[in-house]
C-alpha cells in the first residue's frame, strides 16, 4: 500500500518557516558550521505540532521535514569546505521550489523511509543539489575533489540521517503511517522503522548529543570533535627455520579504512575484528563514528550492543534478543537502542550484510575474576555465533571493543589470530615502541618484543605517525568560535598523563589549567580532577537533587564523590555496586549530612548522576567511572578525606575517639581494597595538595602514627567490623587496611619533608612508629603476600631506625626520606630504590644490592658499605662522611657534589664513576682502589699519596685525568688505544690490576 503526500488545507506557512529556518543555519554556518548545528534543532522544533488530521497529511509532513534537515545538514557540510559566500536567501528559496513541488507525484512506502536516496519522493531534492551548492558558495565551478559528485554522496548521506531522524522524532504522531501498511509489507515496514529508530539513536549519539562538560554548557556534539584514530596490527610471517619462535610485522594504519577494508573484503574468512585501547582512547567513539559511518553508506546493516547493560548466559543469540527485547523504546525522540523481537532473526532470513558493534567488552562486569571470565567465554561465543550465521548464507560480521588487557586475554584463551587485534595508536606523535608486540601474560612481553618488524615511520604518510593533539585543539576552537593559539600544556611531555588520550585531553581543555596555568597541572595532577569536579558541582548548585531538598554543598559533594571512588576502588577500579556505595556512605560520608540536617541521598542513581559516572545494569549492577582515573582520584582524596576525619575525631574535645575504634572504622571503610600504583599517586598528590590549601598535615600526623602503632601492637581489627569472612579473607583485609593506613601516613611524611625542602626548613620528622625487634620486617613480609612489589611504595618518611632488614626485597622501594639509621641491611635488595634524602647514619648495608638507587643528597654517615654494589648508582650531593666503603663497587656511579671525606676506599671500584669539583675526598682512605675512566683532576683531596696507592690508567682507552703537579706512577696500566670500551681492554685493566695487588702484598 503506498500513500500520497497531500498537505493539511489548514497549515500555517510551513514553507515560510522552513525558508527562514533554513537561511538562519545557513548564516550561522557562514559563522561557524561548528555551532549550527543548534540552528537545526531550533528548526525542527519549530516545524514540529503542524496539524495534520489524515494518513496523507502526515506523510506530507514527515517528507517535508526530513527534506528540510537534510538539506539544514549539507549547508553545515558545505561549509566546512568552503566559505558561503552565495546569496543564501535566494539559495534557499530556489532550492526548496524545486525540492518542495505543490503537487508531488511520488507516494509514501516502506521503502521511502529505508532508501531515501533512491526513492522517487526525494529525485527532485537530489536533482537540485549541485544548483543549490554553487548558490550557497557563489562560486561558478566546483573544485576538484569536492565536486559535483561529492556532494551529491554528502546529501544522500544527510537524506539517510533526516529521514531516520523525524520519523523516530516523531514517531507517536506518525505511528498512523506504519498501520496503514498492510500484508507482508508491513510487517517489513514495521521492521523498517524499528532498524531506523535504531538508527537514530546511534547517529544522535554521535552526530546531535553534546559531549561532556562539567557545567554542562558545551552544546558540541561529539562528530564535531572526533579524532579520526589510527591503529596498528601485526601480521604472523611465516617460519624460516624449523622450531624458531613466531615473527610478525606491524602494520599502522587509519582505523575508520582498515575497518571498511575488511568490511568490503567478502574473501576474508574471519568474520571477527577485535579493537584494543586503553582508557580514554577514543574506542567508543569509534564505535559511534563507525557505526554513523557504515549506516550513512548503506552497505550494511548496523546493530550496537552496549555490553556494560546486557546479561550473559551460555547462549549468546538468546542473550543478545534479551537484551534488545528489554531495551527497545517504540516512541519517543531519541530512537530506540533496541528492538521489539531479536533483530538476530530478522538478519538470518535478510540478505543485506550485518555489521556487529559491541562496545565495551571489559565493562560487563567490574569484579576481575569474573570479568576475565566473561571476556574469554564472549568472545569464544561470539566466534562461534558468526561461524554458525555466516554457514547459513547471511553475511554478518562483528567488531568486539574492549581495554587492551581483557582483549588481549580473551583472544590467548581462544587461540584467536593476532592479525584479528587492532591495537587503537596514541593521538600523540607515534614511536617505534607503540609498535611492540604486548602479550597480556607479561612472562612472555620481553622476548617477543624484538621479533616484530617495524616500517619506517618516516616514510609513513604524516596522518598515521603525526600529532593529533593540534588537530584537536583547532577543531575544539572551531566548534566554541574560538581563535586561540595552541597552549604549552597540550602537547607537553609534563603533562602526558593528562594530554595523551582523548577524553582526559577534552577534559584537560575544559579545566582551568589548560592556559598560562598548565605548569601546576603538570606539578600536581589533582588539581584538574578538582576543577573539573568543583564544576560539575556548581553546576548542580542550580538544579535540585534527587530527594528535593536544597543542592549538596561542596563538602557534601566531593564526600559523596569519594565514597563512589572509594566504591570502585574496591571493586576492582572502575565501578561497583550499590550495596558497596551504601556502605561506604554510611561510614564515611553520614556524619556530614547529620550535622548539617541534610538528608542522604536515597538511591545511588541521584549521585551517579551528579558526575563522570554512569549507571550499569549488566550481570553487576551499580555504577562505572567514564574513565578510570576519575575513580582513582576519588579513592586517593577519600583516603586523605578519612584520615583529616580521623584526626579530628582522636583529638576531638568531648568524647576523644580510642585508638581501636578509629581502626576498627578504618577497616570497615578499606575492607579488602587492594593498593594500586595509581591510587598511591593519587593519594600522595592529594597529601601535598591539602599542605598547599594550608592544613596542617603534622598534627594529622601524628594522630594516624598514633593508630598505626596501635595497629602494629595490637593488629588491625578487621574481625569487629561485621563482615563475616574465611580465615584468609580476614588476612586479606588486614593487609589492605594496614598498606592503606601506612599509605596516608608516609604521603603525609613526603608532602611535609617536600615543603621543609623547597623553604629550606629544618628536617621533618620521619614517620614514627615502633616496630619491635623484627616488626619492621613483619610488615614488610605481610604486605609483599599481598601486594608484591607494590608494597615498596608505601614507606617513604618511615622510620626504619635500628630495624632488622637483612637481605630484605626492596627492589623500587620508595624510602625518600626515610629514617633508616643503623638499621641492619646487610645482603638488602635496594636494587633501583629511591633512598633520596633518606638518613642512613651508621646502617649496615655491607653487600647490599643498591645498583642504580637514588641516593640524592643520602645522609650516610658512618655507614657500613663494605662489598656493597652501587653500580651507577646516583649519590650526587650526599654525605659519606667515615662510611667503610671498603671493597664496594661504585662504577659508573655519580658522586657530584657529594661528601667523602674521611671515608675508607679501600679497594674500591671507582671506574667510570662521576666526580666534579665539589665531590669531596679529603682525608679518604685509598688502599688498592681502582679508577679508570675517572677525572680526578676535579676532586679534592687527590694527591700525589693518594693516587700511588691506587691503581690506574696512566695512559691508553680510560686514561684517568689527575690534578696539575701529580705525576702517574708506573705501576699504573697501559692500555691500548681505542674509540670505544670493549671486554678485552676491560680484562687486560683487571690482570694488571691483580698482579700489582700481588706484588704489593709479598711486598708488605
Amino acid at each position: 500500500m503506498t500513500i500520497r503526500f497531500v498537505p493539511p488545507k489548514r497549515r500555517p506557512d510551513y514553507l515560510g518557516a522552513i525558508k527562514t529556518g533554513l537561511t538562519a543555519v545557513a548564516d550561522a554556518a557562514a559563522q561557524n558550521p561548528y555551532t549550527a548545528p543548534v540552528r537545526i534543532v531550533e528548526l525542527i522544533e519549530a516545524l514540529r505540532g503542524t496539524k495534520t488530521a489524515t494518513p496523507e497529511n502526515l506523510a506530507w509532513s514527515w517528507w517535508t521535514q526530513t527534506i528540510t534537515l537534510a538539506a539544514a545538514e549539507f549547508v553545515i557540510s558545505v561549509r566546512r569546505n568552503h566559505l558561503l559566500d552565495g546569496d543564501k536567501d535566494r539559495a534557499t528559496a530556489t532550492f526548496l521550489e524545486a525540492a518542495l513541488p505543490d503537487e508531488p507525484t511520488a507516494t509514501f512506502d516502506h521503502n521511502a523511509l529505508l532508501h531515501p536516496s533512491s526513492h522517487q519522493a526525494f529525485t527532485d531534492a537530489r536533482r537540485a543539489v549541485p544548483g543549490f551548492t554553487l548558490d550557497l558558495t557563489g562560486l561558478a565551478v566546483l573544485p576538484e575533489g569536492h565536486g559535483q559528485a561529492y556532494y551529491e554522496q554528502e546529501f544522500d548521506r544527510c537524506l539517510h540521517r533526516a529521514a531516520a531522524y523525524v520519523f523516530s522524532s516523531n514517531f507517536d504522531a506518525l505511528k498512523p503511517l506504519e498501520t496503514l501498511v498492510v500484508g507482508p509489507a508491513a510487517l517489513e515496514m514495521q521492521k523498517d522503522m524499528a532498524w531506523a529508530r535504531h538508527y537514530d539513536w546511534i547517529t544522535r549519539k554521535f552526530r546531535m548529543e553534546p559531549v561532556f562538560s562539567p557545567e554542562g554548557d558545551v552544546k558540541t556534539p561529539l562528530c564535531e570533535l572526533y579524532l579520526r584514530l589510527r591503529c596498528y596490527w601485526h601480521e604472523e610471517l611465516p617460519q624460516e627455520k624449523e622450531n624458531e619462535p613466531p615473527r610478525f610485522r606491524a602494520h599502522v594504519q587509519d582505523l575508520h579504512e582498515t575497518a571498511t577494508d575488511w568490511l568490503a573484503d567478502m574473501t576474508d574468512r574471519h568474520h571477527l575484528r577485535l579493537i584494543a585501547g586503553g582508557p580514554g582512547s577514543g574506542k567508543s567513539s569509534f564505535a559511534k563514528a563507525f557505526a554513523a559511518e557504515t549506516i550513512a553508506s548503506g552497505t550494511h546493516r548496523v546493530l550496537f550492543v552496549e555490553l556494560q547493560h546486557m546479561h550473559l548466559t551460555s547462549d549468546l543469540e538468546a542473550d543478545i534478543g534479551t537484551y534488545l527485547k528489554r531495551r527497545y523504546s517504540p516512541s519517543g525522540a531519541a530512537g530506540s537502542p533496541g528492538f521489539p523481537e531479536n533483530a538476530l532473526d530478522w538478519i538470518k532470513h535478510g540478505s543485506q550484510p550485518t555489521l556487529l558493534i559491541f562496545d565495551g567488552l571489559d565493562e560487563m562486569s567490574f569484579i576481575e575474576p569474573r570479568a576475565d571470565e566473561l571476556t574469554r567465554s564472549f568472545i569464544q561465543n561470539a566466534s562461534r555465533m558468526l561461524g554458525r550465521l555466516n554457514s547459513d548464507g547471511t553475511p554478518v560480521r562483528a567488531l568486539i571493543l574492549g581495554r587492551n588487557l581483557a582483549i588481549q586475554r580473551g583472544m590467548e584463551a581462544t587461540a584467536l589470530p593476532r592479525t584479528l587485534l587492532l591495537n587503537v595508536a596514541p593521538i600523540r606523535e607515534l614511536a617505534l615502541e607503540d609498535l611492540e608486540l604486548r602479550s597480556a601474560d607479561a612472562r612472555h612481553m620481553e622476548d617477543r618484543k624484538t621479533k616484530v618488524e617495524v616500517p619506517d615511520l618516516e616514510d609513513l604518510p604524516k596522518n598515521l605517525t603525526g600529532d593529533q593533539r593540534k588537530d584537536y585543539w583547532e577543531r575544539w576552537c572551531r566548534s566554541q568560535d574560538l581563535h586561540a593559539p595552541l597552549p604549552e600544556g597540550i602537547t607537553h611531555d609534563d603533562l602526558n598523563d593528562l594530554n595523551v588520550e582523548p577524553l582526559l585531553l577534552h577534559l584537560f581543555i575544559l579545566s582551568d589549567y589548560c592556559g598560562e596555568r598548565w605548569h601546576e597541572a603538570a606539578e600536581n595532577r589533582n588539581r584538574v580532577y578538582e576543577d573539573i569536579l568543583r564544576k560539575i558541582q556548581k553546576r548542580n548548585l542550580k538544579k535540585p537533587n534527587a530527594s528535593a531538598v536544597p543542592a549538596y554543598t561542596e563538602g557534601q559533594f566531593f564526600l559523596l564523590m569519594e565514597c563512589l571512588g572509594l566504591a570502585a576502588w574496591r571493586g576492582g577500579g572502575r565501578g561497583s555496586d550499590e550495596a558497596t556505595f551504601d556502605k561506604l556512605r554510611e561510614v564515611h560520608a553520614a556524619h556530614k549530612f547529620r550535622k548539617e540536617r541534610v538528608p542522604l541521598p536515597q538511591d545511588l542513581d541521584s549521585v551517579v548522576l551528579l558526575t563522570h559516572a554512569r549507571r550499569t545494569d549488566g550481570l553487576d549492577p551499580g555504577f562505572e567511572f567514564i574513565h578510570k582515573s576519575f575513580g582513582e582520584y576519588l579513592a586517593g582524596r577519600g583516603l586523605m578525606s578519612e584520615a583529616t576525619r580521623l584526626h579530628r575525631r582522636f583529638t576531638q574535645d568531648e568524647d576523644p575517639v580510642e585508638e581501636g575504634r578509629l581502626a576498627q572504622d578504618w577497616a570497615r571503610m578499606i575492607f579488602d581494597a587492594k593498593l594500586t600504583e595509581e591510587v598511591i599517586r593519587f593519594t600522595r598528590d592529594e597529601a601535598r595538595l591539602l599542605l598547599e590549601k594550608g592544613q596542617d598535615l603534622s598534627e594529622t600526623k601524628a594522630s594516624v602514627e598514633a593508630v598505626l602503632n596501635w595497629v602494629l601492637l595490637n593488629g588491625m581489627p578487621v574481625h569487629e567490623i561485621g563482615e563475616p569472612g574465611s580465615y584468609r579473607q580476614l588476612e586479606t583485609r588486614q593487609r589492605s587496611a594496614e598498606a592503606a593506613l601506612f599509605l596516608v601516613a608516609s604521603a603525609m611524611v613526603g608532602a611535609l619533608q617536600d615543603e621543609a625542602r623547597n623553604n629550606d626548613a629544618e628536617p621533618v620528622r620521619a614517620l614514627q612508629v615502633t616496630w619491635g625487634a623484627t616488626g619492621a620486617r613483619d610488615i614488610i613480609d605481610r604486605l609483599q603476600a599481598t601486594y608484591g612489589r607494590l608494597n615498596r611504595l608505601l614507606f617513604a618518611g618511615g622510620n626504619f631506625s635500628g630495624a632488622h632488614l637483612r637481605a630484605a626485597d626492596l627492589i623500587g622501594a620508595n624510602l625518600k626520606g626515610a629514617d633508616l639509621s643503623g638499621a641492619n641491611l646487610i645482603g638488602a635488595h635496594l636494587i633501583g630504590a629511591d633512598l633520596g634524602g633518606a638518613y642512613l647514619g651508621g646502617a649496615y648495608l655491607g653487600g647490599a644490592y643498591l645498583i642504580e638507587a637514588h641516593l640524592i643528597g643520602a645522609n650516610l654517615k658512618g655507614a657500613d658499605l663494605i662489598g656493597a654494589y652501587l653500580i651507577g648508582a646516583d649519590l650526587s650531593g650526599a654525605y659519606l662522611g667515615g662510611a667503610n666503603l671498603g671493597g664496594a663497587n661504585l662504577m659508573g656511579a655519580d658522586l657530584s657534589g657529594a661528601d667523602l671525606s674521611g671515608a675508607d676506599l679501600s679497594g674500591a671500584d671507582l671506574k667510570g664513576a662521576y666526580l666534579d669539583k665539589s665531590t669531596n675526598l679529603k682525608r679518604c682512605t685509598f688502599a688498592a682502589t681502582r679508577f679508570r675512566l675517572v677525572d680526578l683532576s676535579v676532586a679534592s683531596g687527590i694527591d700525589s699519596e693518594v693516587v700511588k696507592s691506587s691503581f690506574g690508567v696512566r695512559a691508553g682507552f680510560g686514561l684517568v685525568h689527575l690534578p696539575p703537579g701529580i705525576s702517574y706512577p708506573d705501576h699504573w696500566h697501559v692500555a691500548d688505544e681505542a674509540e670505544k670500551d670493549s671486554e678485552d681492554l676491560q680484562n687486560a685493566f683487571q690482570a694488571d690490576y691483580e698482579i700489582w695487588l700481588r706484588q704489593r702484598r709479598q711486598s708488605r
